[in-house]
């Protein structure tokens, strides 16, 4: 509701229509042990152990409480050990909500990289038509 009244298109509604992810920490709570990002974290936020209030604030998937509109997840098989991770439990998470999704698994190796494989993409187009209409 904060966004309403606000920009351009006031004739339109501003709530969320969809959500393609692909690729991130969704959440600060659950990372790999060695995951090389765990010292910039605990410089910024202190110890998670001891600050978790923190951690969880920065984390997107944190804030999900209750099942939202399908969402659209894809990732590179070749993304880092973190992506992959993070991927499986932001799936878990949104299975454990009741959440629907629609998952693609890149399996072209190209690293942390936007799909070119022609079925993913048409999939996320007609995604992307559906939740628009």
């Amino acid at each position: 509701k904060e966004f309403e009244g606000h920009g351009e298109n006031q004739n339109v509604s501003s709530d969320v229509q969809g959500a393609v992810v692909m690729s991130g920490r969704f959440t600060y709570l659950d990372l790999l042990p060695n995951d090389h990002m765990i010292p910039r974290y605990n410089k910024a936020w202190g110890e998670r152990s001891t600050h978790p209030e923190f951690w969880r604030r920065e984390g997107a998937m944190d804030y999900l409480q209750h099942a939202t509109l399908p969402l659209f997840l894809t990732i590179n098989c070749s993304e880092s050990p973190d992506a992959l991770h993070q991927m499986t439990v932001l799936r878990r998470r949104l299975a454990d909500l009741g959440n629907d999704e629609i998952f693609h698994l890149d399996r072209e190796p190209r690293g942390h990289k936007v799909t070119l494989d022609p079925q993913i993409l048409a999939s996320m187009a007609a995604y992307v038509r559906r939740q628009l209409d």
